[in-house]
């Protein structure tokens, strides 16, 4: 068999490798995702649903199987995407679909974005040995609201459509049999969804901020000492 076509099938069959990779631990984070989302979405409902299922989740996600895994979980799927654009995407023509595109493009970004998030939410975990609850992202938006604001929103709006979009990707790579219509989504639809949760996004970042109701900052003693350990300057 000439080089040239054993070299074809084995980059072939490396990027059906990564493809299947990617959908399959997309689709486990999937489970975390979207019920960080719905957290995120209960804060507007109070401060009191957002610290009960940050709480539930946490009972969970602290196991160490549990939270090592989430975090394999994500490195594959991050790990797995870029060694696919490294490998495949450069030498390819970009996708014609104007979604295809921005999904790809917005999982780059996250994929960047989400260790800061991480680092951030869970630090005053690991590193200060603090109970937080929401009051810490309050926090940040009371000392740095003119980033925060914005950042809140964008994140919530991208982990959603990217999450979204994700899914019907993963549906269509693994064959899990779903309609056809729901593996679509027009250039109209991810536009509107974009829309709508960038500005859902927005709406939970000001409840969060307290412009709706009064938020528990007795906390904010113990994270400005924090911030000041992990800050000298």
């Amino acid at each position: 068999m000439p080089k040239d076509t054993t070299d074809a099938r084995a980059r072939a069959k490396l990027l059906r490798a990564l493809i299947r990779l990617q959908a399959g631990s997309g689709l486990v984070f999937t489970l975390f995702l979207a019920a960080h989302l719905l957290m995120a979405v209960s804060a507007v409902f109070g401060q009191g649903p957002f610290d009960a299922i940050l709480g539930g989740m946490r009972a969970v996600y602290d196991l160490p199987v549990v939270g090592l895994g989430l975090l394999a979980t994500l490195a594959v799927h991050v790990l797995a995407g870029w060694w696919r654009w490294a490998a495949f995407g450069r030498s390819k023509p970009k996708p014609k679909q104007e979604v295809t595109r921005a999904h790809r493009l917005v999982g780059r970004v996250l994929s960047f974005v989400v260790v800061g998030h991480i680092l951030g939410a869970r630090g005053p975990v690991w590193f200060g040995g603090l109970e937080t609850d929401m009051s810490l992202v309050t926090y940040t938006l009371d000392h740095a609201g003119w980033f925060y604001y914005p950042y809140y929103a964008a994140l919530f709006a991208a982990g959603a459509f990217h999450m979204i979009r994700g899914v019907q990707v993963a549906g269509g790579s693994l064959r899990l049999g779903l309609p056809a219509k729901a593996l679509r989504m027009s250039q109209t639809s991810w536009r509107r969804l974009a829309v709508v949760t960038l500005g859902l996004g927005a709406l939970i970042t000001v409840a969060i901020g307290g412009s709706y109701y009064a938020v528990d900052r007795s906390s904010y003693a113990a994270l400005t000492a924090y911030m000041e350990k992990i800050t000298p300057w």
